[in-house]
């Protein structure tokens, strides 16, 4: 056992009246005067009541004249134990000696204390709890007049009334107050409609009217407990006004069918911890909105693809809403408050992050599901995304996506929002900016096609005139295609990053057509046309000649032209006349081998004839 010693409640710890600040005490054997010099003289103390940490001796003083080493301001000696204490300044002079120092009495004599600081605390609750009950009864009845059968002048002392009082009307049944200048009914008609002014407003409703503004299904008789039948509470609940919102509060509930609201229209406020036994308990028919501030049970089970995703969304979203208009959400940067010209104003966002190891379903920032029934001849968007500049056009490059003032109607950033990399957090490549795909190929399920640019929707062309840019790619960003073993196996690439020799492939009316973009003119063109036989020509000069050259890594490498079949290879000349030219020079070949390897020889001239 153990008893306190507490500073400065046992023994005031103070010099001339004030607490000593910086000072110490030194804890001794009773009658003997403790010196610190002299360990035999000490005392120990302690930290803890079972005795086990021992404490400095001497022990500090603080500012407000407990001990430094307690956080509490407590120390512990053995029961029934004497001290002798000299207490002195901080300048280590001695202010105070006491020989004997007994804690239990010290002890005893602090709980007297406490006890009588106790009561003497009580006493004083005690009346200032009595005035403030005759004060409360003396405005009670200065602005309560009594019962009278007419609106009163004055109350029974004569007094008129101040603006707040009240009397009860024994005709009416009702209370009448005084709001400064006549008498007025407390209650409309029905005494049930205490008159209130909301917060905000100007015009007392009646609190009924206030109430039935929210409908909630609990005070038609639902329980939500998972056994009783809730179908009949639920539709007299939506039967009960007209255009109302009626709350389904935290619980699970039973409908043997769903319910049938009579009401024109009806919103149905699931709030965060309600439930249904069966999921489509509540359906959004006719007339009917559902709006979900928590989650249903989860219906990913059911094998109806439709109804399942449709069920799904409902029934597991934070927030859903159903009508012409599930969600919608406007900003405007003016609406923006203060000075700062910073951050984003965003209409509607969403925030998805996949870190649970475990799960297999994904993560969505943004889903949407549109269906489009058989037989409906209206069209039908999973998404559409408009967007309207009325300022002037700022270019975007490949090299340069980031120009102030620009207007997209959508971008793609990999990385994130802000960058994962401040967080430590090392990124990897993502998959893909696109996916186009199939959930269902087995069903036909595929996209007519993959992009469609609208004719008038690129600058520069209409479709018939001009040229403009569907798609701008930076250099070596590649088209590519791949077969079922996930190789590479065509590619449409530019490697040229100089801008000096600029081509262009044109599928034009005359065939395939390769372009100079500096000059317009055509460099190579593949002529193939109903009216013509198929051509390669090539765009030359007669200072500067077509070459048809062959690279690889051989010394010699011929070059074969093979006619099909019995066809021959034709080359175009100048008729002349069949004579020997003075000119001719017969050392001088051109090899031809056919087939079999025979070579023949073509002699050649060293001028024209």
């Amino acid at each position: 056992m153990a008893n306190q010693i507490k500073a400065p409640i046992n023994y005031p710890i103070i010099a001339g009246g004030k607490i000593v600040s910086g000072g110490s005490v030194l804890f001794g054997q009773p009658n003997v005067k403790p010196d610190e010099d002299n360990p035999s003289t000490l005392k120990a103390i302690y930290l803890d009541a079972a005795l086990s940490q021992q404490a400095e001796n001497p022990q500090g003083i603080s500012s407000d004249g407990v001990f430094d080493q307690s956080d509490t301001g407590i120390l512990y000696g053995p029961t029934d134990t004497v001290y002798s204490i000299v207490i002195r300044g901080a300048n280590k002079k001695e202010l105070s000696y006491i020989p004997e120092y007994d804690l239990s009495d010290a002890n005893a004599a602090q709980t007297a204390q406490d006890a009588a600081a106790e009561a003497a605390s009580s006493e004083a609750n005690a009346i200032a709890a009595k005035d403030l009950t005759e004060a409360l009864y003396t405005d009670f009845t200065n602005r309560y007049f009594g019962a009278y059968s007419s609106n009163p002048a004055v109350d029974d002392l004569g007094n008129p009334p101040n603006e707040g009082s009240i009397y009860f009307n024994t005709v009416s049944d009702v209370f009448f107050t005084w709001n400064g200048s006549a008498w007025v009914n407390y209650f409309p008609s029905n005494p049930n409609g205490l008159l209130v002014t909301a917060t905000g407003t100007t015009t007392p409703r009646a609190l009924s009217d206030w109430v039935g503004d929210v409908v909630n299904v609990k005070a038609f008789g639902a329980i939500g407990d998972g056994v009783t039948d809730e179908l009949s509470a639920f539709n007299s609940a939506s039967a009960s006004f007209d255009e109302l919102t009626i709350v389904i509060p935290k619980g699970v509930y039973l409908l043997s069918s769903p319910p049938m609201p009579t009401s024109p229209k009806v919103t149905w406020l699931v709030q965060r911890g309600a439930s249904f036994v069966n999921p489509n308990s509540i359906t959004a028919g006719v007339n009917q909105k559902i709006v979900s501030e928590g989650n249903y049970d989860s219906i990913e089970s059911d094998p109806d693809f439709y109804e399942g995703i449709f069920n799904y969304l409902e029934h597991n979203s934070a927030l859903t809403g159903y009508g012409n208009l599930g969600l919608h959400g406007s900003v405007q940067t003016a609406w923006r408050e203060g000075a700062g010209t910073s951050g984003a104003d965003i209409g509607v966002s969403g925030f998805a992050v996949n870190n649970k190891l475990n799960h297999t379903g994904g993560a969505w920032a943004l889903y949407g599901t549109a269906v489009r029934e058989s037989g409906v001849t209206a069209s039908c968007f999973g998404m559409e995304l408009d967007i309207a500049n009325m300022g002037d056009t700022r270019a975007l490059f490949p090299f340069n996506p980031f120009n102030a003032g620009q207007s997209q109607t959508l971008w793609l950033g990999s990385g994130g929002e802000i960058s994962e990399t401040a967080e430590g957090v090392n990124l990897g490549t993502a998959s893909c900016a696109i996916g186009i795909i199939s959930n269902d190929p087995a069903k036909n399920a595929d996209f007519e096609k993959g992009i469609v640019f609208h004719n008038e929707a690129i600058a520069g062309t209409d479709g018939a005139t001009g040229v403009g840019v569907a798609v701008a790619m930076a250099t070596r960003q590649s088209l590519a295609w791949y077969n079922a073993a996930n190789t590479k196996v065509g590619e449409v690439l530019s490697t040229n990053t100089a801008g000096s020799n600029k081509q262009r492939v044109n599928f034009s009316e005359f065939g395939l057509d390769i372009t100079d973009l500096n000059t317009g003119n055509s460099q190579l063109l593949v002529e193939n046309t109903p009216a013509a036989s198929s051509k390669l020509i090539v765009r030359a000069s007669e200072t500067d000649e077509p070459t048809l050259a062959v690279a690889g890594s051989s010394a010699n490498i011929d070059v074969k032209i093979q006619p099909k079949g019995d066809g021959r290879l034709k080359l175009q000349y100048t008729s002349q006349a069949a004579t020997t030219p003075a000119n001719f020079v017969a050392n001088r070949y051109l090899e031809i081998k056919d087939s079999t390897g025979a070579v023949m020889y073509l002699p050649l001239m060293t001028s024209p004839w």
